[in-house]
């Protein structure tokens, strides 16, 4: 009987340690796409995911474009730019 609670406990556990690590490591690759049509980092259209970059994503600017930051408040997030993208705040 108490086998089986330790058991459950452990499966039980386990199963919480899954949620709270997925939860925790949301960051998400997100590449301009200029979709917007405006260049400002902080309309999300212009992201692929229709959703501005977040703390701790990954930004990738490819394509060329200036990029007009939101005034020196970039989020904590890893930026690459490459192909003469450029990037101001």
């Amino acid at each position: 009987m108490f086998r089986q609670f330790l058991r459950r406990l452990s499966i039980a556990s386990a199963s919480a340690l899954v949620l709270l690590l997925h939860s925790t490591s949301s960051a998400d690759v997100i590449t301009w796409d200029a979709g917007g049509g405006d260049g400002l980092w902080n309309t999300a259209t212009n992201w692929d995911s229709d959703a501005v970059p977040q703390s701790d994503d990954t930004v990738i600017i490819d394509s060329g474009d200036s990029v007009a930051g939101p005034d020196g408040n970039l989020p904590r997030a890893v930026i690459n730019l490459s192909n003469n993208s450029s990037l101001s705040t």
